[in-house]
């Protein structure tokens, strides 16, 4: 493969996040060196890194510039950069990501204009700079909502709004820069693909996800997701129009907003791993993690297999380690890893600190009726 980078490569990484972390264990894995960008000192990646570069700033120029030089290939699990930053860095590295999916991921006018006639449409959301603009995405919603920061901010999760009672938690995301408001509506299920297209315009789709909304099991993520084969078709179909749309090659994922009557809506575009496939790191032969280092590199990658069993995987916190206790008491079949961070007093609340897998061999039948089909094989994870 004309890319290829023999082992003891440089493997650049940008973003300190938790896929940073596996992607940095999966180039190790394979032999490569990685050298990590981030803004934080403390964070679980640095570990794993031959060279890391502490920023002030996802602004700075010149830090951007030395990892390329000190890299053959440069990833990014955090976008919150400018993009012209690409082709700066693309003198001295290779950079698959390219400029023309960093722009469609991070800018949602820009998704607006590509998907116009395309027939598949942005979930409901405003854009919020200041604090009257989250007021009047309420207003103009009439229901609750949750806001998000645009871009990776780590251990800033989205924050539910019942009612403007709830303005003064927004402000805390809005001095991150601008936000994502989206209401919130019942029966709406978070459905996750992530692709892989190749150099040719063929496309390879791992298990479709399903990301729990209830309130029990929030969080959650089964595998594969209970649809109608017709929805799944149309989804998988829908996320290669896409990867159609702009000039890469390399993996991606889209997460959708399914409805009760099975229409969906985008709601995000990532140009790395969704943490919703990060079963993959138990459920298949190479994660999605190893398949974009692979990809880098210029390693083959086999035809993806089905998992053997329905999964649900969580990743949990320092808040939620309660609930790990209760399931790990209650659970046979439950496969627990703690991170290297947990015992690190340092830690974010909101910082993973490790991952359970649970399995399930009974077989659960599709049913777009079951509205939480994550609930339900939590359920049944001991039969």
């Amino acid at each position: 493969m004309s890319n290829y980078l023999s082992p003891r490569s440089s493997v650049g990484i940008i973003g300190t996040n938790e896929q940073a972390y596996q992607l940095a264990l999966a180039a190790k894995k394979l032999g490569y060196r990685v050298n990590v960008l981030g803004t934080s000192m403390y964070s679980l990646v640095q570990a794993e890194a031959d060279q890391y570069f502490i920023v002030e700033s996802m602004q700075d120029q010149r830090a951007f510039k030395k990892l390329a030089q000190v890299s053959d290939v440069v990833l990014y699990t955090n976008e919150n950069f400018p993009n012209q930053f690409i082709k700066l860095m693309s003198q001295f590295a290779h950079v698959p990501q390219s400029e023309d999916m960093h722009f469609f991921t991070t800018d949602r006018s820009v998704q607006s204009v590509m998907l116009e006639g395309s027939g598949l449409d942005l979930y409901p959301y405003s854009l919020a700079v200041t604090i009257e603009d989250v007021r009047e995405a309420l207003i103009s919603f009439d229901r609750p909502c949750t806001i998000r920061t645009a871009l990776s901010v780590p251990h800033k999760p989205a924050i539910e709004l019942a009612s403007e009672a709830d303005l003064d938690a927004a402000e805390a995301l809005l001095a991150y820069g601008p936000c994502i408001v989206e209401p919130i509506q019942e029966q709406v299920r978070r459905i996750v693909i992530t692709s892989i297209k190749d150099d040719a315009g063929e496309f390879m789709h791992f298990p479709i996800s399903a990301i729990s909304i209830d309130d029990e099991t929030k969080g959650f993520v089964s595998a594969p997701a209970q649809l109608e084969e017709a929805t799944a078709q149309l989804m998988e179909q829908a996320t290669e129009g896409i990867g159609q749309m702009n000039d890469f090659v390399g993996l991606f994922s889209v997460e959708y907003a399914l409805t009760e009557d099975d229409t969906f809506y985008i709601k995000a575009v990532t140009n790395y791993p969704h943490q919703a496939l990060d079963h993959t790191l138990k459920s298949h032969t190479f994660s999605t993690y190893e398949a974009m280092i692979r990809l880098a590199v210029g390693l083959p990658l086999n035809p993806f297999s089905q998992p053997l069993a329905n999964l649900i995987y969580w990743r949990f916190n320092e808040k939620q380690l309660h609930m790990v206790e209760e399931k790990l008491q209650t659970n046979t079949s439950t496969d627990l890893v703690f991170y290297p961070n947990y015992l690190d007093e340092r830690n974010d609340l909101y910082d993973a600190v490790g991952h359970v897998f649970m399995h399930q061999s009974a077989k659960v039948s599709p049913s777009k009726q079951d509205q939480h089909d994550e609930q339900a094989s939590t359920d049944q994870s001991e039969e």
